[in-house]
């Protein structure tokens, strides 16, 4: 099954995808574009992935940023603790999975 490779794929490499780092420094610098886009990306992998605490999370960033950019850095710190908590859940629950090619 082609689909089913691609997906083990992606979540071998979910660690990489979820990059709350890249999200909070850039909200920290206040570099919307970069901001923007590092949420924009998670949001699609998120949403491919059926990652749907993060997908919201990440929606409803972007519904807070369309409408008023940096202006309330502490609602969308709070939103970026909710995804980097259900990051680790998730990452905790795959550390006890062996994924393995076939």
């Amino acid at each position: 099954m082609g689909n089913q490779s691609l997906y083990l794929s992606f979540i071998q490499r979910l660690p990489t995808f979820i990059n709350c780092e890249k999200i909070r420094s850039t909200l920290e610098q206040g570099d919307e574009e970069e901001f923007y886009m590092a949420v924009h990306s998670l949001d699609g992998v998120s949403g491919n992935l059926g990652l749907t605490t993060i997908f919201e999370c990440c929606n409803a960033i972007l519904v807070e940023f369309h409408s008023s950019k940096f202006k309330n850095p502490s609602k969308l710190l709070g939103l970026v603790q909710e995804i980097e908590q259900e990051r680790d859940r998730i990452l905790e629950f795959l550390s006890g999975i062996t994924v393995s090619e076939k």
